[in-house]
C-alpha cells in the first residue's frame, strides 16, 4: 500500500549521545531541497500515470502470500539512501560539531578545527582591538560548548559561514556580532579577558640612622652621611575584561640602584652630666689624640686613638684610666689583643689593640698602673691604643671622662 502524507523532520537540538565517528554523509545543500523535492514528485507523478495507461499492471510487487508486507513503491526503493530519508517518517541526520555560546546554538560543521580556527581568528582579533601590551594570555569569558552529536542538514554549514555567523566578514574585517543558522536570536555578547605584565620605575626610600654622641648637647643634629634614593622597577600582573584593566597585582621590585641611608649625628649631653663626669679618669698614654669619637670616612669611631707625639709608639706602656677591677683579658675580633676594666657605677674602660697584656681577669688595679703594652694586633693600620669608655653598656666619647690637659 503506497505511503501518503510524505513529511520532512528536522532537529532544531543535537541529541545528547556523543559519536566520535566523523560522518562521511554527503549533505544537500538546503536552499536546493524544495527544487529537488518538487522535481522528485512530479517524476513520480508522471510515472505512475504512464505505468497504468500503458501496462494496467500495479507498481507494487505482489506479495508471494497473504501474510507477506508489501514492498516499498519502485520508485522509492530505486532512490539512494539520502533521497529516501526525506520522504519517510525518520529524520535525516548527520553527525557533526555544533558550537554554543552562552547556551546559544551557533551551527554544527563537519570538521571540529573549523570551529577552533574561526574562534582563535575571532579571539586575536578581539584581543587586538584593545589597548594592552605585554600579553601573556587571552581567553573567552563566555561559556563556549563543543557538542559532538547528530544534526539536520540544515543546521550544517560550511567553514565561511559558520564565520560569517560569529561575526567574521573577512580576515581583516570583524563585526562580532553572533547568530545562529536557525535564525533564531543569539542574545548573548563575546567577552574577552587579556592577562598582562607591566614595569613602572619606583624610587625606593632610603633610612634614617642617628647616631648619639656624648660630646654634643641635646638638641645637636649634623648630618653626617647623606642619603640617596635608590632605583627600581616595579613588576606588575595586570587583568583587563574587554580592554577594561579590572585587577593590577604586585609581583616583586627588581633593585636597580641600592639606596644610601642616611647618618645623623645627635647631641645627647645635658650640662650637668658633662660637669659631673669631666676628670675622673686619667689619660692611659700620655701621647696625641690620632682620631676621636665620631663619624669618620671608615665609619663611626667608638673611641679615642692615642699614638706618641714623635717617633713609634710600639712597645710603650699602657696605663689603667682610674681604680678598678680587669673583667676581660684577652683577645676579640677588631680589638686583638684587649683589655677591659670595670670602674663600678656602671663604668668601664676598654684597652685596644695590644702588643702584650700584664694582668688578668680578676686583678684589681690602682690608677696609672701599667697594665700593658701598645701594640698593633687586631684590624690597626699602624701601632696605636684604643681607648674606649662605656657607660651603663653604651659607648661614649672618652673626653667627657678624661682629666683636661
Amino acid at each position: 500500500m503506497m505511503k501518503s502524507g510524505l513529511k520532512q523532520v528536522f532537529l532544531t537540538k543535537p541529541k545528547s549521545v556523543i559519536n566520535d565517528n566523523k560522518s562521511k554523509f554527503r549533505i544537500i545543500n538546503p536552499k536546493y531541497r524544495n527544487v529537488i523535492v518538487t522535481i522528485m514528485a512530479f517524476s513520480i507523478m508522471l510515472s505512475g500515470i504512464f505505468a497504468f495507461s500503458v501496462t494496467g499492471s500495479d507498481v507494487y510487487t505482489a506479495a508471494e502470500n497473504d501474510n507477506e508486507e508489501p514492498s516499498e513503491p519502485a520508485q522509492i526503493a530505486d532512490m539512494p539512501d539520502a533521497q529516501v530519508a526525506f520522504f519517510t517518517e525518520e529524520p535525516q541526520t548527520v553527525n557533526a560539531y555544533g558550537l554554543y555560546i552562552d547556551g546559544s546554538f551557533i551551527a554544527a560543521v563537519v570538521s571540529e578545527d573549523d570551529i577552533y580556527n574561526s574562534l582563535n581568528m575571532l579571539l586575536e582579533a578581539k584581543t587586538a582591538s584593545f589597548s594592552v601590551s605585554n600579553i601573556i594570555n587571552t581567553q573567552f569569558m563566555n561559556e563556549i560548548e563543543i557538542v559532538n552529536s547528530e544534526f539536520t542538514p540544515d543546521h550544517i554549514v560550511e567553514s565561511s559561514l559558520l564565520m560569517n555567523l560569529l561575526g567574521i566578514v573577512d580576515e581583516n574585517t570583524y563585526t562580532f556580532n553572533l547568530s545562529s543558522v536557525s535564525g533564531e536570536k543569539v542574545n548573548t555578547e563575546l567577552s574577552v579577558m587579556v592577562q598582562s605584565d607591566s614595569q613602572t620605575t619606583v624610587d625606593l626610600a632610603y633610612d634614617t640612622e642617628y647616631v648619639d654622641t656624648d660630646l654634643k648637647t641635646a638638641g645637636y643634629e649634623k648630618v653626617v652621611n647623606t642619603g640617596k634614593v635608590g632605583i627600581g622597577v616595579a613588576n606588575y600582573e595586570n587583568v583587563y575584561i574587554d580592554g577594561e584593566l579590572v585587577q593590577s597585582n604586585y609581583i616583586s621590585t627588581d633593585i636597580i640602584t641600592e639606596p644610601v641611608d642616611e647618618v645623623i649625628e645627635r647631641g645627647v649631653l645635658t650640662k650637668d652630666k658633662s660637669v659631673d663626669t669631666i676628670g675622673i679618669l686619667e689619660y692611659p698614654y700620655t701621647g696625641r689624640i690620632s682620631s676621636y669619637y665620631g663619624w669618620r670616612d671608615l665609619g663611626y669611631h667608638y673611641g679615642l686613638d692615642l699614638v706618641a707625639f714623635s717617633g713609634g709608639c710600639y712597645g710603650d706602656d699602657v696605663h689603667a684610666a682610674g681604680d678598678g677591677v680587669v673583667c676581660f683579658a684577652g683577645t676579640k675580633v677588631g680589638f686583638g689583643t684587649v683589655i677591659y676594666i670595670d670602674h663600678g657605677s656602671g663604668l668601664i674602660t676598654v684597652y685596644g689593640h695590644l702588643s702584650a697584656m700584664g694582668v688578668k681577669v680578676g686583678d684589681i688595679v690602682k690608677t696609672s698602673d701599667v697594665i700593658g703594652q701598645i701594640g698593633a694586633t687586631g684590624r690597626v693600620t699602624g701601632p696605636h691604643l684604643h681607648f674606649e669608655v662605656q657607660k651603663d653598656g653604651k659607648r661614649v666619647d672618652p673626653l667627657l671622662y678624661l682629666k683636661r690637659k
